[in-house]
């Protein structure tokens, strides 16, 4: 059985007005059983928003079991049949820390309040361009992102107007050749390295990390599989993001109801975007309807 996630508006950016991805609790309800009480629920729904957030999709869980001393653990299941058990705690100082285990790998995620990334203990770094300066990759520490006011904004992975070949005009690069790890293409569990990916290509672009869940979580299997094969030692990764509009309009404004660009994602298993590759496309689109 999976978790329905309500959401009061598509997550979007940068306005002032707040909302927050929400979670089902009858269905919540349903995997904890009727005679759970209300608070172990409301602490359940809590938990398994700020799992969305910053790590994985609610619409994968499948499980949740509470062990003697009252720790919830929740289970998600990917399509290909992995499984990714998951326990969240918060700190006094507003941390969130999430520890992912996949089989007999494990990675600790810490989000802090300032918006620093700690994996397995380490911050991750990240340099924006090629200068070779390095900064830590911020997220947005906060369970409520920004809706940008009168708009709805979203990532997909599915063309949104006409044709993917027709996404020609090109309107630049994001791009980053060294994002830290903190962890082996060997060690790394797929929901770990999901996270630090939607982060690293949040970042440049501005947006929420919990907006790329849907293309990173996909993304990050194909990459894993990679980096293992490839390079399996290898603690660092690099990529670039070319951005496109569609040929209607050559801007990111299509028409009075749907603003959208191309990203074209080729990440790398080295850093100075050298090593193996793997690609794909998703698509940053804005609701004006």
């Amino acid at each position: 059985m999976c978790i329905i996630m309500t959401m009061q508006a598509t997550i979007a950016v940068f306005a002032d007005e707040y909302i927050s991805m929400d979670v089902d609790k009858s269905a919540v309800r349903s995997l904890l059983g009727t005679n759970v009480l209300d608070s172990d629920l409301d602490k359940a729904v809590n938990d398994i928003s700020k799992i969305q957030f910053y790590s994985i999709p609610s619409e994968l869980l499948v499980s949740v079991s509470t062990d003697d001393t009252g720790e919830a653990t929740y289970v998600y299941q990917y399509e290909d049949g992995l499984v990714a058990e998951i326990q969240l705690k918060e700190s006094d100082d507003g941390n969130v820390k999430l520890k992912i285990v996949e089989g007999n790998k494990t990675d600790e995620l810490e989000y802090c309040k300032n918006g620093e990334l700690i994996y397995n203990g380490d911050n991750v770094m990240i340099s924006n361009d090629d200068s070779g300066e390095y900064t830590n990759l911020l997220v947005t520490a906060n369970d409520k992102v920004q809706l940008r006011a009168g708009r709805e904004e979203y990532i997909t992975t599915t063309c949104p107007y006409g044709r993917a070949s027709e996404y020609n005009v090109y309107a630049g690069v994001k791009k980053s050749a060294n994002v830290q790890l903190c962890t082996t293409f060997s060690d790394a569990t797929r929901s770990g390295l999901a996270a630090v990916l939607a982060a690293a290509i949040a970042s440049p672009l501005g947006l929420p990390a919990a907006l790329l869940f849907a293309f990173t979580t996909g993304f990050a299997s194909s990459l894993l599989d990679i980096g293992v094969t490839n390079d399996p030692r290898s603690s660092a990764v690099s990529y670039t993001l070319n951005q496109y509009y569609h040929k209607s309009s050559g801007e990111f404004r299509i028409n009075t109801y749907l603003s959208a660009k191309k990203m074209d994602a080729i990440f790398y298993t080295q850093v100075n975007y050298r090593g193996s590759m793997s690609t794909g496309k998703f698509y940053e689109c804005i609701d004006h309807s």
